[in-house]
Formats: structure tokens, sequence, C-alpha cells
């Protein structure tokens, strides 16, 4: 199937149709071969970054450049000694004594190859690996559930042969109670897989846009992207940090009555849960190129418990 024309953005807001062959970074917009030629021509204009209007397709510049603090100013200066970016306004109030202070195109220089892109690019790989494995991990215990459920069946039924037939009874309680162990962990498996699949989207979809900048964008939008990007890193790698040891793999299991002649119960069902197998460390370097985070204290953290719950089975 044929791709989509693209059309000229200036044109078209003069009800005009034209084809749209290069694309303005800064402006946003697509431009015709026409339009493209005025666009550089045009002195405030000049330096705007335009790329063939095919690397686009499907992608966005997810670029932040308003300043949070001040509504309507943009980001015009990068701060060393603060090690952020700035507006007009946040110069003049807050950085006021930085000597330092530089215009980003200035900052920029270089940000392609430098150790900032770098740090980045292997934050993400590592937020990546990690939750690709917690998702793998997610997925081979949400199938064991359903396999540890066969096995312990499986026990109940060959000691059910060594009992009376008036045990019928005793037996389709505990394999009822089997069922509902397994589907309270294939449910918290569930969850824990969905949660783990949404943050590998989140992080893949920084690493597309980390890619995509990286090689379409200029290096003043690299370093404008790289700067606001990292704050979603280190969000993303204390989340992951502190739900990693929340996790727990639940198994069931069976253990049978040695008093036959005198049983009350079928038997018993015990679930036992281990911690979370995927490693995964936060990178400290990010946490040294970003504003402070508030960490949490040692007290507010989950603490991993190792519990075991028996259910007896009564007649």
């Amino acid at each position: 199937m044929a791709s989509k024309m693209v059309m000229c953005d200036p044109c078209s807001r003069l009800n005009k149709s034209s084809e749209g062959l290069k694309y303005c970074i800064d402006c946003e917009d697509a431009l015709c071969t026409n339009c493209s030629d005025l666009h550089s021509a045009v002195k405030l204009l000049a330096s705007h970054h335009l790329v063939d209007v095919s690397v686009t397709t499907g992608s966005k510049f997810n670029i932040k450049k308003d300043c949070n603090d001040h509504e309507g100013m943009c980001f015009e200066f990068y701060c060393p000694d603060h090690d952020c970016l700035i507006c007009r306004t946040c110069m003049a109030n807050m950085h006021r004594t930085s000597g330092k202070i530089q215009p980003i195109d200035v900052a920029a220089k270089g940000c392609k190859t430098s150790s900032m892109l770098e740090d980045v690019s292997k934050d993400i790989a590592s937020l990546l690996n990690s939750t690709n494995a917690l998702l793998e991990d997610r997925q081979k215990k949400k199938t064991s559930v359903g396999q540890t459920k066969a096995k312990v069946l499986k026990e109940i039924a060959k000691f059910r042969h060594d009992i009376n037939d008036h045990l019928d009874q005793l037996e389709t309680n505990c394999c009822s109670e089997v069922d509902i162990f397994e589907r309270k962990i294939r449910k918290t498996v569930s969850n824990e897989l969905s949660e783990a699949d949404k943050r590998q989207h989140v992080i893949q979809n920084i690493c597309e846009q980390v890619d995509f900048v990286t090689k379409h964008g200029s290096e003043s939008q690299l370093f404008i992207f790289l700067n606001t990007v990292k704050s979603d890193i280190s969000r993303q790698a204390v989340s992951l940090q502190d739900l990693i040891p929340s996790l727990e793999t639940n198994e069931i299991g069976f253990e049978s009555s040695n008093l036959i002649s005198v049983m009350k119960t079928f038997g018993s069902l015990k679930k036992s849960s281990i911690p979370c197998t995927v490693n995964y460390q936060h990178p400290k370097h990010i946490q040294a190129q970003t504003r402070t985070i508030p960490q949490q204290s040692l007290s507010s953290k989950r603490m991993l418990i190792y519990q075991k719950e028996e259910l007896h089975v009564l007649q």
C-alpha cells in the first residue's frame, strides 16, 4: 500500500495543495519545495533544522521547550552550576549569581558525541534490559502456575486412591481450594505482567525518542531533549527499583495426611513465596546529573517476608 502523501502546512493554511517534501523541526511544519526555499531564505528561519519529511513518518519530536516555572517562557539558556535548562525569567530571578550561563546553542555543541548522550543511552538500555527480564520472568511464573496446579492435582489423585470411597467429598473440596489458590495467584501475576508491560512500553518509547532525535534532530534539540528526559528516566529507575523487591513468586504445594484411618481432613494446601529473581541497580550517575530527588526512607520501603499460609479442608 502506498504511503499517504504529506501536505505542505504553509500552503494548506493558504488553501493550497502541495506535497510536503521537507519538515522543519523547529516550526513543526511540512514544507513543499517552494516553501522550503523561502524558509531557508528568511534570515530568522535560516538556522532552523530541516529534514526529509519521510523520517518523521510515524514519529514525533517530543521535546519540551517551555519552562515549568514560568508560563509562556521557553528554554533559552543552560546553567552549568545547577545543571538545568532555564528561561530568561529563571536567569533573572534565580540564577543571578551563576557566572557560566550559556545559550543553549553554545552549550549544546558536541552533544551528539557527549558522555551525557552515552550515559542516557546506557541508562535506557539498562532499564529496558531489566523490564524485558521482568516481563519474561512474570510470563514464566504465569505459565508455571498452571503446571504447578497439574502437579498438585496429580498428587491429590494419587493419594486419593489410597483411601476409601467415602472421601470423595473431601477430595472435591481440596481440589476446589487448589482452584481458588490458582486463580488468586494467576490474577496477581497477570496484574504484575500487565504492569511490567506498561513500564516496558514507556521505556521503549523514551529509547525510540532518544534514537530518533539523535539521528534526525539538531544538537540543540538533542541537548534540550536529553536534559528534559533525564527526570523521566530517573523516575522510571526509582519506580522500578522499588517495584522489583515487592514482587513474589507464589507456589502451591500439597501435603498428604499420614493418619488415613482417622483423618478429618483430606490434606492441606500451602502457598510459599520467594523473591523475584530479576536484578536491577539504579544508575548512580543519573542521580548526579539531575536535581535532587527525595529518597524514600528504609523504614517506609516494603520488607520482603516469606509467607506460608496453611488451609485445612474440613470434612
